[in-house]
């Protein structure tokens, strides 16, 4: 059995890093693989993310960092015992600090980096480490993991290209594979459920719906719904909206101008694909950064898996063309009538939930993983 080390660094516990890292490392031994997860976390409640990383995975390592991101070379030492200790022959490394951290000790191993998105982009479009250390070595540090690693896993075509534009990256050593689900994402409620849901929320069956999901961070562009909702509010005493928010931004107008018809509320992970399935519309709009443009929301994925049209931004990774070439939403910029909202039938929800099953189930992609494993 090949034995696989998963290496992440800085990424605590959350619901990306459960779809992105745990059911993952999940998927790699039901295909028959060894995998052990070495996680790098930050001492701040560092025993509560331990267990819960543990509690996930049991067969995780999860190591204390040394404080501050600009010392991330600090953890090589012990990431060598590690490494030394378990004997992989493939390492692979979510995002640029742990593929470097690895690189010394690839030795006889695979070494692969798992790229989740342009690195030196969002440290500077959205001061996601606000570290000048950091941020005025992180393109020589994201060309090395690009240009040196063996193989890599991107999670958009729109990622290779930048690669190929801002490093000269001509190898074919990479896989695509966008941010998946897994089977536990297909939910289908009964009727009565959702009549229930809507009507705890203050919703009627004829309201047409649209939905956020995530979080208020700066990339995600919550300033824009503002910009499309007041005036689509406007227009349709019957449309509603749902924030699956942890926190709403105190300048939201459209709130506050329409209180009665925003819901907010912020859920479970497991309990997210149910109040999905209630309605309609997903709002998926970001501003047009290099961050956005080569990106992969696993909400993309989350929305069609309940069966929702996506409103989208143009430029949004691989997803805009998506969107219409299967007719699957609207892009935002591009449809002036967007007041002129019309509720999805049951045969197009069901139809995008099955191209939900066809694109993003993480079994779609076993040979690519065994591509980026062996």
């Amino acid at each position: 059995m090949k034995k696989i080390l998963y290496l992440t660094f800085n990424d605590a516990p959350s619901g990306i890093f459960s779809g992105q890292v745990i059911d993952v490392c999940l998927y790699w031994k039901e295909l028959g693989f060894d995998v052990t997860l070495v996680s790098f976390i930050s001492l701040r409640n560092f025993k509560v993310n331990k267990n819960k990383i543990k509690n996930a995975f049991p067969k995780a390592i999860v190591v204390p960092m040394f404080p501050k991101a600009r010392n991330w070379r600090l953890n090589s030492w012990f990431l060598g015992r590690k490494i030394k200790k378990i004997n992989p022959e493939v390492i692979v490394c979510r995002g640029v600090f742990a593929t470097l951290l690895a690189m010394e000790f690839r030795s006889g191993r695979k070494l692969c980096f798992d790229a989740r998105g342009a690195y030196e982009a969002e440290l500077n479009e959205y001061d996601v480490i606000p570290d000048e250390k950091v941020k005025s070595e992180i393109s020589m540090l994201e060309r090395k993991a690009v240009l040196e690693s063996d193989f890599r896993l991107a999670v958009s075509n729109q990622l290779v290209n930048y690669w190929k534009d801002k490093f000269s990256y001509h190898s074919d050593n990479h896989v695509i594979v966008p941010c998946t689900l897994n089977g536990k994402s297909l939910i289908e409620i009964t009727e009565l459920k959702k009549a229930e849901i809507r009507k705890n929320l203050g919703f009627t069956i004829t309201d047409t719906v649209i939905v956020y999901s995530g979080s208020s961070a700066g990339w995600q562009s919550l300033k824009r719904l503002d910009e499309a909702m007041i005036p689509l509010f406007d227009n349709n005493a019957e449309l509603k909206l749902l924030l699956l928010t942890n926190e709403i931004p105190n300048e939201l107008q459209v709130l506050k101008k329409y209180p009665d018809r925003v819901k907010s509320k912020w859920l479970k992970s497991d309990e997210v694909g149910d109040y999905l399935s209630v309605c309609d519309y997903g709002w998926l709009v970001r501003e047009n950064t290099v961050t956005n443009q080569v990106a992969s929301p696993v909400k993309f994925a989350e929305y069609l898996a309940a069966g929702l049209e996506v409103i989208i931004s143009e430029n949004l990774g691989d997803y805009s063309k998506y969107v219409i070439e299967n007719n699957v939403g609207m892009i935002l910029s591009s449809n002036p009538s967007l007041s002129k909202l019309l509720k999805p039938d049951l045969t197009q929800k069901k139809r995008i939930m099955e191209l939900a099953k066809k694109d993003f189930l993480k079994e779609n992609y076993r040979e690519l993983y065994f591509k980026l494993l062996s």
